[in-house]
């Protein structure tokens, strides 16, 4: 059995068909090492950091300078991808200002007035809710502009626009 060393090197080396092929054999090596490192890290199951951390090794493979092992540098990713993980988490719950608290949110309204909070985001696309899932997790206007490839100022124009909507099924 070959090691995602071996493979990761001939991956990169190789063009069209050949480097697919390789592609195949090599992701499930690193599925592998990733869960390891997180349940090892997290003590939990955490399918989209593994999805995370394959897909920046195949981004970023030419950044792979060879000074370490390969499997070396795929921990170091998968490790920062947990301690990501981690970070998010810890200031989703230290934060002291939920979303159901923030007043300019209707959120605590609706719950007051007795309407679940789902019929309140109703119709609301799926856009409009991983974004407020990333409010809720704490995320700024810049890593959310980051993560969506747009500017701060659109970050805070979307946000006052799904406020606005809830609103008015308020």
């Amino acid at each position: 059995m070959r090691t995602e060393n071996e493979v990761f090197d001939e991956w990169r080396a190789a063009k069209g068909d050949q480097r697919e092929l390789l592609l195949q054999e090599l992701v499930p090596l690193l599925q592998k090492h990733a869960r390891a490192v997180i349940w090892n890290k997290l003590a939990e199951s955490r399918p989209e950091l593994v999805n995370q951390a394959i897909y920046k090794v195949v981004v970023h493979a030419e950044d792979f300078r060879g000074e370490a092992k390969f499997s070396s540098w795929f921990h170091t990713i998968i490790t920062n991808e947990c301690n990501l993980a981690l970070k998010q988490e810890k200031r989703h719950r230290n934060r002291t200002v939920a979303l159901e608290e923030d007043h300019d949110f209707p959120t605590r309204g609706v719950l007051d007035a007795g309407i679940e909070l789902e019929q309140a985001i109703e119709g609301l696309t799926a856009s409009d809710l991983s974004f407020i899932e990333m409010k809720l997790l704490g995320w700024n206007e810049e890593e959310i502009a980051k993560r969506l490839g747009i500017n701060t100022v659109t970050v805070r124009q979307r946000w006052m626009r799904i406020k606005a909507r809830v609103r008015r099924k308020v």
